[in-house]
């Protein structure tokens, strides 16, 4: 399946900073200093794979919209990516509502969504059967502006979407040092009861905070706002984990394994689908590799770019370790 990232009207979803990394909310509080006072609002981060649809104003009528894609690609009918199409259809009336809406408005209006269920929500059981997928509204852009929580809030009020198929505040907080603090593990509100065991799949993925009446975009081009996850879900390397041994190389290349887990590669399902064959390795390493280098360098890039060029390069690679593990992801599919 190729890549399409070149579509006039993909807009891809802003990057959510993770906590893990502490000094991004520094950043943003530095810049914005009102952050800290500001109402934030915390949303449950439903755990499988964003989508997005986009409606054009004009002569349409029909509930598809006129474009539809992952995070990271286009999505057609043809595309072969999870229920994402199933789910649309089977939601045909509250997407009617976005065609009808925009047509009013003579206003473009992208939706973002997140889309759980089925082999994209590991780890939690929402009820979901026959491979289905729930829906939930998260963000939207009206002629391409970002809108904060309040106002998306109230566009889907104004446009008359049920209340559960978009998220809803689980909290209200004062301050980023507030919503920094606020604990990550709860039960989700979408699935069933938890049977209290270690292997309980009732816990949600975490949340995401967002100052609540302003979309914030910093001068780094970073969208404000972070996700806070409950650590069975977390995709950094826990320190304890890490393997030390005095080689600097080796011991790099061991850190940056950790990061290279389950939880990052199902991330990367739900952005260009499932791995199905042998042949699509090549291609799922390079995306898993640059997406976990990045979230690697902002941990630990001060002292790992201290390394030379041939140093690091050899501490990054780990192919052979991730293919493996993709390997066992075809056998388990098959």
């Amino acid at each position: 399946m190729e890549l399409v990232k070149e579509h006039a009207l993909h807009s891809r979803y802003h990057s959510v900073a993770n906590l893990n990394n502490p000094v991004q909310l520094d950043i943003f509080c530095n810049e914005f200093p009102e952050l800290l006072e500001d109402v934030w609002v915390l949303e449950e981060k439903f755990h499988g794979f964003n989508f997005q649809v986009t409606y054009l104003p004009g002569f349409g009528q029909s509930y598809e919209p006129d474009y539809a894609g992952s995070r990271d690609i286009q999505v057609t009918r043809n595309t072969e990516f999870y229920g994402a199409w199933a789910a649309i259809d089977r939601n045909k009336e509250v997407f009617q509502l976005l065609r009808d809406s925009c047509n009013i408005m003579c206003q473009k209006i992208t939706i973002y969504m997140e889309m759980f269920g089925g082999k994209a929500s590991h780890g939690i059981d929402y009820g979901v059967v026959n491979g289905e997928y729930k829906i939930r509204f998260f963000g939207a852009k009206i002629d391409d502006k970002a809108l904060s929580p309040k106002d998306f809030y109230d566009l889907m009020s104004l446009l008359g979407v049920p209340g559960n198929m978009y998220t809803f505040p689980i909290a209200f907080v004062i301050g980023a040092k507030a919503a920094a603090e606020y604990n990550p593990v709860f039960h989700s509100f979408e699935a069933g009861p938890g049977d209290g065991s270690g292997r309980d799949r009732s816990f949600a993925e975490g949340f995401v905070a967002k100052p609540f009446h302003k979309h914030y975009v910093n001068k780094g081009g970073k969208t404000v706002m972070f996700k806070m996850k409950n650590p069975l879900f977390e995709e950094y390397a826990e320190e304890k984990i890490v393997r030390v041994i005095p080689d600097e190389v080796l011991h790099y290349r061991e850190v940056f394994k950790c990061f290279l887990n389950a939880p990052r590669i199902n991330s990367a399902f739900s952005k260009i689908g499932y791995i199905t064959s042998k042949t699509e390795i090549a291609k799922y390493i390079r995306y898993i590799t640059d997406d976990a280098r990045k979230d690697f360098l902002d941990q630990y890039g001060e002292e790992f770019n201290k390394l030379s060029t041939e140093d690091q390069r050899s501490a990054l690679n780990v192919g052979n370790h991730l293919s493996l593990q993709l390997l066992a992801c075809i056998e388990t599919a098959a």
